[in-house]
């Protein structure tokens, strides 16, 4: 520092001048504001992103997906070509046999498929507890379709589905949402290929309701920003766009000013209060402090160097309050 009255470097003191400030127990109520409105800013985005994320992933069980976007009723072919497209980051994809008959699905609806790893974790069909079906009688389901039927969720349970005279050992086990729409049962790969031989050549998605042998596709985006563009510059290239269905509970990742105006309303706000609790708190410590700045004034510091000492004292202020205000807000907002 050299601009003032004698032109010596007493950066120094005004360190030291600034560290005495601090000493003040009314800096105490300073730190104090910083570190609530630190808190503020931290809980409530908190609670904001864990309330979105709360209430996508009941959407995304209510679909039954987690997936991006999917397209039914394809044949092999059409898969292959699909899920190795390079705008397709991840994918898997089931077989469908058809929908359990019986009065124990009268009040739980429950499909026959087989499924990939990769199409049963983004179905939330992923077991718990035992593993996917590898051998030909080998099942695998939720503890709801197991509940309808009266059996116990324990791996090794016979099993017997009215549509064929084959007993299935049940291999694993996962809870299943009583919110979504079907349950699923998933079957071997081997079983699949002899009761319901996937499908080959070109599919037009006019296909019956039900219709075996069939596969159903789950895709994975390369982001979930505008994922219905994404899908669909994907899908286009093989005349399956007018077949595509996008995941809903996704639909907070499309940006539109209609949907953004009420947050950064919300955002300006909390910044804006938080602001003048800072500034007020602040103030009135300076306000205080004003007879000390007066002398200083008086002894000849320049207004530049006054503003310096203040700035300092303010630092020293935030990275106290900042860093515990961040800490705390954090798990109050969880």
């Amino acid at each position: 520092m050299t601009d003032i009255l004698f032109g010596n470097n007493n950066r120094p003191v005004l360190k030291l001048l600034a560290k005495r400030s601090l000493k003040a127990r009314r800096n105490t109520i300073a730190v104090l504001a910083i570190l609530l409105a630190t808190l503020l800013f931290t809980s409530l985005f908190t609670i904001a992103i864990s309330l979105q994320t709360a209430m996508q992933e009941s959407n995304m069980r209510t679909t039954g997906t987690s997936a991006h976007a999917g397209i039914k009723r394809l044949s092999w072919e059409e898969y292959e070509r699909l899920s190795s497209d390079t705008g397709v980051k991840d994918s898997g994809y089931s077989i469908i046999i058809g929908n359990a008959v019986g009065d124990d699905f009268n009040k739980t609806p429950t499909e026959l498929r087989y499924g990939d790893e990769t199409y049963s974790e983004l179905t939330f069909n992923t077991p718990d507890t035992g593993h996917l079906p590898e051998q030909k009688n080998e099942i695998a389901t939720s503890r709801i379709v197991l509940d309808a039927m009266g059996l116990p969720d324990k791996v090794g349970t016979q099993m017997e589905l009215t549509f064929t005279t084959d007993t299935f050992t049940l291999c694993g086990i996962w809870d299943g949402d009583a919110v979504a729409y079907r349950q699923t049962m998933l079957l071997s790969k081997k079983y699949t290929e002899q009761v319901a031989p996937v499908i080959h050549g070109e599919t037009d998605g006019t296909t019956p309701p039900v219709g075996t042998g069939y596969i159903d596709a789950v895709m994975m985006m390369p982001t979930a920003w505008n994922i219905e563009k994404q899908a669909l510059d994907v899908t286009s290239k093989y005349g399956l766009d007018e077949r595509v269905s996008i995941n809903d509970a996704y639909q907070t990742a499309t940006v539109s000013f209609s949907s953004m105006l009420p947050l950064v309303t919300g955002i300006t706000v909390i910044f804006i209060a938080g602001y003048l609790l800072i500034y007020n708190v602040f103030y009135i410590s300076i306000a205080q402090d004003i007879r000390f700045y007066g002398m200083l004034k008086t002894l000849g510091t320049t207004a530049r160097q006054i503003r310096k000492i203040v700035y300092r004292k303010a630092i020293k202020l935030s990275l106290m309050g900042i860093p515990i205000g961040l800490l705390l807000g954090w798990p109050i907002g969880r």
